[in-house]
């Protein structure tokens, strides 16, 4: 104890300015708490790392964790494609397209053609395209897409000609019915068709002849066919028919058979008017032994009468 100037006594506590711990008062078994380790972390990163479903508190998971998102990153890598550079050559570009799933040879396109147009599909066509879409590097989807698509736009076409074609054929019977004198199943319409087929058969084919003595090889159907006078249409039998689709081209035949053949009649050498023509009545009507006889004997001079009467040479068995 000590004395103030005053002479007061100020007492002083047992171990005063010690410290607890030095009198054995404090917690000497406990130890400080360690460190974050992730203190120092952007908070920006510790943002993507909550984001990413991964957490801080597990310091030995979070980087196990890391390490596999690191490694599925570089997989993905591995895998991801990347449009080869403006100096780019062929090689690299096959590549390219290989690794896009571009087939190695363009006859790895397989395409699918409708039924209905297989007979008049090109298939050059098809070869051709098989080397544009592998030039192009398109994948066999990708090119079966553009494919399927021209197809679809050509079948759409062929069935709106085939339509067109049609219309044209009825309006120019129309016309011709009007120019014969008679509908189309009467005997004036009839007689006047025969002629336009006698015409095509014969003429056309002293045409084709004198055409192949100077190396070129056509038909007269086919040039009126070509140039859209005359049009096939398809029969329900499958046959295909000659119709006229231009009625000044039908009439002008017409009357050139007329010219032609009016003089000895039918066909020159005989035959007779029209009205002596034995398949004039039709399939198993008039005169059935003459009509075999001359079939046997004359087939196409069978054939013509045939064509002229405004029938059809099968009806009496003859192969179109």
């Amino acid at each position: 104890m000590t004395e103030d100037a005053n002479g007061s006594a100020t007492v002083v506590e047992p171990d005063a300015g010690v410290s607890a711990a030095a009198n054995g008062n404090g917690d000497q078994g406990s130890k400080a708490a360690p460190a974050d380790p992730f203190s120092g972390l952007d908070p920006g990163i510790r943002e993507w790392i909550g984001n990413a479903g991964l957490k801080l508190d597990d310091p030995a998971k979070l980087v196990s964790d890391l390490v596999v998102k690191t490694r599925g990153a570089e997989t993905l890598i591995g895998k991801s494609v990347q449009l080869p550079g403006d100096d780019a050559g062929p090689e690299d570009w096959n590549k390219f397209f290989g690794r896009l799933g571009r087939p190695e040879k363009p006859d790895g396109y397989g395409f699918q053609v409708p039924d209905e147009i297989k007979d008049s599909y090109d298939a050059g066509f098809t070869e051709a395209f098989r080397g544009a879409a592998h030039q192009a590097g398109l994948t066999p989807k990708q090119a079966s897409v553009v494919h399927d698509w021209y197809v679809g736009m050509y079948t759409d076409g062929l069935k709106q000609a085939g339509e067109a074609r049609t219309a044209e054929a009825a309006e120019a019977t129309r016309q011709l019915e009007k120019a014969f004198g008679g509908a189309r199943d009467s005997e004036a319409f009839r007689t006047s068709v025969g002629l336009i087929g006698r015409v095509l058969q014969d003429q056309g084919e002293a045409i084709a002849r004198d055409l192949k003595q100077h190396g070129i090889d056509v038909s007269l159907k086919d040039g009126l066919i070509e140039a859209g006078a005359l049009g096939e249409v398809e029969r329900e039998d499958g046959a295909k028919q000659l119709v006229v689709l231009n009625a000044p081209v039908g009439i002008l035949l017409s009357r050139l058979g007329k010219a032609l053949y009016s003089e000895d009649g039918l066909d020159k050498g005989g035959g007779g008017s029209p009205a002596d023509n034995p398949f004039k009545d039709g399939p198993g009507m008039g005169n059935q032994t003459v009509q075999m006889q001359m079939i046997a004997s004359d087939r196409a001079q069978a054939v013509r009468l045939i064509q002229l009467a405004g029938h059809k040479p099968e009806d009496w068995g003859i192969a179109a």
